[in-house]
């Protein structure tokens, strides 16, 4: 049933343009803290926000997808549908900032990945947690 009703929720015609509007809206929030603490190149902020999203917005279907059991208690729903997928796209989108940052050193693309990821995933929280608290 949570299968269902989140793979429908993703594609569902009428939802379709809200899950598209919070992507722009977290490519948005992460280009502007890319910008604020890495480099002063909104072009280039946006391209890197753009490309670790494009990566892990594919990643977070399949964590929505096929890391949730409807009868798994909603504290496991939550790690398995939200914290877990964050630390993973923390590590995943500071890969892809290597990409586009090579001289800045690892550890502070990591601490940018942490903070772009933690202030997006505000949406993403809004968003799913009625699903996972539904499908129980």
């Amino acid at each position: 049933m949570f299968f269902e009703k989140a793979f429908f929720d993703l594609i569902n015609p009428v939802t379709v343009s809200s899950v598209f509007l919070i992507e722009v809206a977290v490519i948005i929030i992460e280009a502007v803290i890319i910008f604020l603490l890495l480099e002063k190149a909104a072009v280039k902020a946006f391209v890197s926000s753009l490309g670790a999203n494009l990566v892990t917005g594919i990643l977070s279907v399949f964590y929505l997808l096929f890391s949730v059991d409807p009868s798994f208690p909603l504290s496991l729903k939550v790690i398995l549908a939200v914290i877990a997928p964050l630390v993973f796209n923390i590590f995943i989108e500071a890969g892809v900032l290597r990409l586009f940052y090579r001289k800045v050193d690892s550890k502070r693309l990591l601490k940018v990945s942490a903070v772009m990821n933690l202030a997006s995933y505000v949406l993403v929280v809004i968003n799913v947690m009625p699903l996972l608290a539904s499908s129980g």
